[in-house]
């Protein structure tokens, strides 16, 4: 598996709330739906190219699973997946680990970078001068010698 895949265990009755808000999110053909139906679901979600070696009990005796193979919109599908009642979701990266997510780990993933508070000099610009001259004193401020272009 190249990329990060988003599992959810699916509540009876849901399936039918889920599939459309994944689609409207733009995300509709990224999804697959596992049940047991069709064979043992470890097996469907390893034909999908997921790890299953450290897969959780749980899944294997599911009745329902939706899986999506999100890659780097992994936290915000397992986000949109807790927003649709979807109690038991994880993010199975490219070593096979199956990550749990709870609306902790998204609170902790939403924490903003500190942004420095000192401006950033660019390479091959001239600093400007921060202070206007006096109009009293008779001398023109220095030319800019930085390119126009």
């Amino acid at each position: 598996m190249l990329q990060d895949a988003v599992v959810a265990i699916v509540p009876e009755g849901r399936l039918g709330e889920v599939l459309p808000a994944v689609h409207r999110a733009g995300m509709g053909y990224l999804a697959r739906v596992a049940t047991p139906t069709r064979g043992p679901l470890l097996d469907q979600l390893q034909r999908a190219g997921i790890p299953v070696s450290q897969a959780p009990d749980e899944i294997a005796g599911s009745e329902q699973l939706i899986f999506l193979s999100a890659g780097g919109r992994s936290m915000m599908t397992a986000l949109l997946l807790l927003q649709h009642c979807m109690s038991r979701v994880w993010i199975v990266n490219g070593l096979g680990a199956w990550v749990p997510v709870d609306d902790e780990v998204i609170a902790a993933q939403a924490v903003p970078t500190p942004v420095p508070s000192t401006p950033q000099a660019v390479p091959g610009r001239h600093a400007r001068p921060t202070a206007m001259p006096s109009r009293d004193s008779g001398t023109p401020p220095e030319p800019d010698a930085s390119s126009v272009y």
